[in-house]
């Protein structure tokens, strides 16, 4: 039986509660709890002082401490997305794709040729005609179409985040 972390001095019972059950998620992530402990006790009084937050923004009469308790919400929210992200997020030496099959190697690797061969051709390479180039790798893809270079294209997906 592993050893939970204890909640740190000074929470409420509610608060202890919350403390536990976000060490049992982390647990259930197959993160060790006690590495992250520290974080989880800034994450529960967080969420008791957010929920006050919210009572005075709904409370508030006066437009100018309704836009200060707007705008701390707001950070006290952003501050939450961070510590969730710190707590519960993926683990570093955790891979973030699965390897590559052989044969989505292989299909990638005639993908490149393809999208090579036509990168020439629009490029004004001659050593063959548009027609040879469509019989060997068939109509050009986008990929092809859209970037003058392999370098180009992997540019473009590392900014939008895709990966074709």
């Amino acid at each position: 039986m592993t050893v939970k972390p204890r909640a740190p001095k000074g929470l409420t019972p509610a608060e202890r509660a919350a403390f536990r059950a976000t060490v049992d998620q982390v647990t259930a992530a197959g993160r060790d709890p006690h590495g992250v402990a520290a974080l989880i006790g800034d994450y529960v009084r967080l969420e008791a002082r957010i929920a006050r937050m919210i009572e005075d923004e709904a409370k508030a009469r006066s437009g100018k401490i309704r836009d200060r308790v707007t705008r701390a919400l707001s950070i006290a929210t952003a501050e939450r997305r961070r510590l969730h992200a710190a707590i519960l997020g993926r683990a570093k030496d955790e891979p973030t794709d699965p390897p590559l099959t052989a044969d989505e190697v292989a299909v990638a690797e005639i993908e490149a040729r393809a999208d090579a061969a036509w990168r020439a051709f629009f490029g004004g390479d001659s050593s063959m005609s548009e027609a040879e180039i469509e019989a060997r790798h068939g109509e050009p893809s986008w990929r092809a179409l859209l970037y003058r270079t392999a370098e180009d294209q992997a540019a473009a997906e590392a900014k939008l985040g895709g990966d074709g």
